[in-house]
């Protein structure tokens, strides 16, 4: 039967239409998660304003290639040094990638396996997130494609142009990650291949066209071979030793680990598989019967760029990891794709590709509320609390400063940054004679599984400080740490002798003031004109699932609400006067309710108020 690759109008209404769903997945929400650790890394790596000898310096003793790094560097340069110009070029990768995989699927064999690879690309939650995210990842998806487009363009037609381009695109691969490298090897193995399968009157053209290639690559690579060899030399990673099941495993991430998706598309492969045994044998020559061509690459493309990798992981220094591998998933998708149309009746295979895409979309968009759940680590929200509260040069500590300078520059503050221990530090702080012993103030932050200051250190740092801040976010928090006495810092403690009225209100053996209903107010303070912020601690009780609300008010005037937890919650609050007045704080509890079948009343506990004056 004769392949249709002819682009028609149904075909141009059908890849315009994936395409046009691509920008939309892509973009839509495409900053609203925080850039995580190894995003923030590129932002530093590609910041324009480093000096390019510098830049080449640091680029050269990285990990990965510099082709998406400087891509990067010079967006920022020409447009905004932003999360959302980074994201971009990642997104622009993602939405390029649908047409490639339609071109490459359609090269194998025709429109219709291209029209269901892109599909299933447009939807794929691997794919989109790799898109919305400042790693070179995306793009190294979308040059593989293009590398084994040409190559399998020039393994049918030895075209001068096709040997060109095949040598440009694998050229750009080995310059954006480095396991371009075992996609070399797998494409020399099919190239050895293909040639036995050539007639002989072709095989030298075939070499000559190959040689070229090879040429373009090894020439244009030659510059950086330098670098390639130091990573090979690297002794120590943070990068696990691969399970025995890493194939399946990784098979469930390129899908999203959804319970309905995998199993279809696992099914599909097989029904590929089993294709290949019952198809006529009648012509073997691969690059004319696409079933073959396809189980000759794709099979030789993941095979050989796992295997590579993994035996070096057991021989060497582990370095096959889950998302470095993306480079195979345009394989994997292409034999998917191959195996739905290998299904014996039509209704089945619209079937199959109509469930694929609602499934998708039904995992993306509301199973994994991909575009409303915060997943990734919060360092943006994190570091904007610390840099709004930010006062009188105030010591932080963070174990990955590095990677988190980047938020820290656009913050607008210069803060004085520590690159130490939590725990060591607190032991200084603790310690009569060490270096920070009876700091006034100080910051404790951190992130990425990053474990909290041991709580038996926070306890010993309570009895002298005043913890001013507990800021929680998704996989990151900080802590603000003030001296309890001699602060200098302009800090005035209300405390509860300052404490007037409240009916219902009464000081504990903890020393908290227990709010049990109504409101409290506390004896005015003077005042002086300036702005000042207010922070406010306490903790509640439960009933029926929720914690005491608190309405907080300065002079009547309500500042803002504070809604409890079962552990010590902090508000701040920010207000300024014009003049030298009097100040009356009010608490007032809004949600009192109380359980008589279980004995529980919801009642709220503050801990402390502190006021700190701005200006």
């Amino acid at each position: 039967m004769p392949q249709d690759k002819s682009l028609n109008k149904t075909t141009i209404l059908i890849i315009s239409t994936l395409l046009l769903a691509g920008v939309l997945l892509r973009l839509w929400h495409i900053d609203y998660q925080s850039m995580w650790l190894d995003e923030m890394h590129t932002m530093l790596f590609s910041d324009p304003s480093v000096s390019w000898t510098k830049y080449w310096q640091e680029v050269g003793a990285d990990v990965h290639p510099p082709l998406y790094y400087t891509l990067l560097r010079t967006v920022f340069a020409t447009i905004a040094y932003t999360s959302i110009a980074a994201r971009l070029v990642s997104a622009i990768a993602g939405i390029i990638s649908i047409w490639a995989i339609f071109l490459l699927g359609r090269e194998i064999k025709d429109n219709k396996l291209g029209l269901i690879a892109a599909a299933i690309t447009t939807l794929n939650y691997y794919t989109i997130s790799f898109s919305q995210e400042a790693r070179n990842y995306m793009l190294a998806f979308l040059l593989v494609a293009l590398s084994f487009l040409y190559l399998i363009r020039l393994l049918k037609t030895l075209r001068l142009k096709h040997s060109i381009w095949y040598g440009i695109y694998t050229l750009l691969l080995l310059y954006c990650h480095y396991y371009a490298v075992f996609v070399i090897c797998a494409q020399m193995l099919i190239g050895l291949l293909f040639f036995l399968n050539e007639e002989k009157e072709n095989r030298y053209l075939f070499i000559k066209r190959f040689l070229l290639s090879a040429a373009i690559v090894a020439i244009g690579f030659s510059p950086w071979i330098q670098f390639l060899s130091s990573v090979t030399e690297v002794r120590t990673t943070w990068i696990p030793m691969p399970s025995n099941r890493f194939v399946i495993e990784y098979f469930h991430e390129y899908f999203g680990n959804s319970e309905l998706l995998v199993p279809v598309f696992a099914g599909c492969l097989l029904i590929f598989i089993a294709s290949v045994f019952f198809a006529p044998k009648t012509n073997l020559k691969l690059k004319n019967n696409p079933i073959l061509l396809n189980l000759t690459i794709c099979s030789i493309w993941i095979s050989i760029t796992y295997l590579l990798p993994y035996l070096r992981s057991l021989t060497a220094l582990p370095m096959l990891y889950g998302r470095y591998t993306i480079v195979v998933l345009p394989a994997i998708i292409i034999t998917i794709s191959y195996g739905i149309i290998q299904t014996k009746y039509k209704i089945l295979q619209v079937a199959i590709v109509g469930f694929v895409l609602v499934e998708s979309f039904i995992d993306l968009g509301f199973k994994k509320d991909y575009y409303t759940k915060v997943t990734k680590t919060q360092f943006r929200e994190m570091i904007s609390n610390v840099a709004q509260n930010y006062h009188s040069n105030a010591l932080i500590v963070d174990e990955m400063s590095t990677q988190q300078q980047f938020y820290f520059n656009t913050s607008g503050i210069q803060p004085n940054i520590i690159e130490i221990p939590k725990d060591a530090f607190a032991d200084s702080v603790l310690t009569p004679g060490n270096k920070y012993f009876n700091i006034k103030q100080f910051w404790i932050i951190g992130g990425h599984h990053e474990k909290q200051l041991d709580s038996a250190k926070r306890t010993e740092l309570e009895k002298y400080y005043t913890r001013l801040c507990n800021a929680q976010y998704v996989d990151a928090w900080a802590e603000y740490y003030v001296l309890k006495t001699d602060t200098g810092l302009g800090i005035t403690h209300i405390d509860y002798s300052n404490f007037a009225t409240g009916n219902f209100a009464s000081v504990t053996e903890k020393n908290e003031i227990a709010l049990r209903k109504g409101s409290m107010q506390f004896k005015p303070s003077r005042l002086s004109a300036g702005k000042y912020e207010f922070i406010i601690s306490a903790r509640g009780t439960v009933v029926n699932e929720l914690y005491p609300n608190l309405s907080i008010s300065l002079n009547s005037k309500k500042l803002g609400d504070l809604q409890t937890t079962a552990d010590t919650t902090i508000a701040t609050f920010y207000w300024s006067t014009a003049n030298d007045i009097p100040a009356t704080f009010s608490i007032t509890l809004t949600n009192d309710a109380a359980d008589h079948a279980n004995n529980a009343d919801r009642d709220a506990y503050v801990h402390f108020i502190r006021i700190k004056k701005l200006q």
